[in-house]
């Protein structure tokens, strides 16, 4: 009785989709100069850590300085506490909207985004929690999102997170 419950609890939840441009994504100066990617996900975090999405060889780099996530005003760039800061087209910021091109400085780096004409959809869970779990970033809400498409599938799910994410 409880597992249909938790079920219904699970399918409940509202789901918005924000359809958002493609970035390019270039190293254009510094020790990791050239490195290219198309980012097509909500999130991307950049530092020196290999566990970023776009990791950057530069010692002036914090290992995780900054992250860009994709919200329902666009994308949003935040600084995670980096020592040397993050400043977007030369203005320093700790968190700001991206414009439709712009570059960002960290360290001897500088990485320019462009913001491509092709389009992706991406789900939200509109609330913060599902089931046990709570959370209100854009990455816990997508990841509700996707729990929810996989829950009424047989597709074992293996959630892990980052130390001290409970």
């Amino acid at each position: 009785m409880n597992s249909s419950i938790t079920q219904t609890r699970f399918l409940s939840t509202e789901i918005e989709t924000i359809s958002a441009s493609r970035l390019a994504v270039e190293v254009i100066r510094g020790p990791s100069q050239g490195l290219k990617l198309v980012w097509e996900q909500p999130i991307l975090r950049c530092g020196t850590a290999g566990d970023n999405d776009l990791v950057v060889a530069d010692n002036t780099v914090s290992r995780h300085h900054f992250r860009v996530d994709l919200d329902q005003r666009g994308f949003r760039v935040r600084d995670l506490d980096s020592k040397n800061g993050v400043f977007l087209d030369g203005l320093a910021v700790r968190d700001a909207y991206l414009p439709s091109a712009c570059k960002i400085a960290v360290g001897d780096t500088v990485v320019r985004f462009r913001q491509l004409r092709e389009r992706m959809e991406h789900e939200f869970a509109r609330s913060q929690s599902l089931g046990d779990m709570v959370g209100g970033s854009p990455a816990m809400r997508h990841l509700f999102a996707l729990i929810q498409r996989l829950a009424p599938t047989s597709t074992t799910v293996l959630i892990e997170g980052e130390n001290g994410t409970g």
